[in-house]
């Protein structure tokens, strides 16, 4: 193919390039980028801060590029596409546990075969009548890990706060 001389598109023959390479650090930029991405959605458990520097050690020039801030913010994103929908009622969580499109990622604890989701909490009332009162979250595999050391103990005081409360569903007091 040819061009009228003095046109402002020039067309090489063969193999030719007349445009300048894609820079180094836009490759490890998208590296970067898609690394946190990934961690975002793989790793849902863990502190989006210590997966930005963990990835940024591996992608230096990148993540100055970046920014931590914008870097945590494209995790926070990901997680938020692929998070599922605020059901009505607390009860109804138990449904997004076990449905075959949120289980895998929501049951178990990082990615790991052992569930951290282990049911309803419900209490039974003297008529014999039971009510469901919660959700009850747990690591199985350290309290069997930690079964010899608990039998010497006397009392276990245990912590059910998290840092954020959730204002949805609605029947959360």
């Amino acid at each position: 193919m040819t061009t009228i001389d003095g046109a402002a598109i020039l067309i090489s023959p063969g193999s030719i390039h007349t445009h300048e390479p894609v820079p180094r650090h836009a490759v490890e930029t998208r590296l970067f980028r898609n690394s946190i991405r990934q961690r975002g959605l793989e790793n849902i458990a863990s502190h989006m801060i210590d997966d930005v520097d963990q990835q940024a050690r591996l992608y230096s020039e990148a993540a100055m590029n970046i920014g931590h801030a914008a870097a945590v913010r494209s995790i926070a994103r990901v997680r938020h596409k692929n998070s599922p929908p605020v059901p009505e009622t607390l009860s109804h969580w138990i449904t997004t546990f076990n449905s075959e499109e949120w289980a895998p990622r929501l049951r178990y604890i990082n990615g790991s075969m052992e569930p951290f989701y282990q049911g309803p909490l419900e209490i039974l009332r003297d008529d014999g009548t039971e009510d469901f009162i919660g959700i009850v979250f747990t690591n199985a595999a350290f309290i069997r890990d930690m079964q010899p050391h608990l039998r010497s103990i006397r009392a276990i005081c245990m912590d059910g706060t998290f840092q954020t409360k959730p204002r949805e569903p609605a029947d959360i007091n």
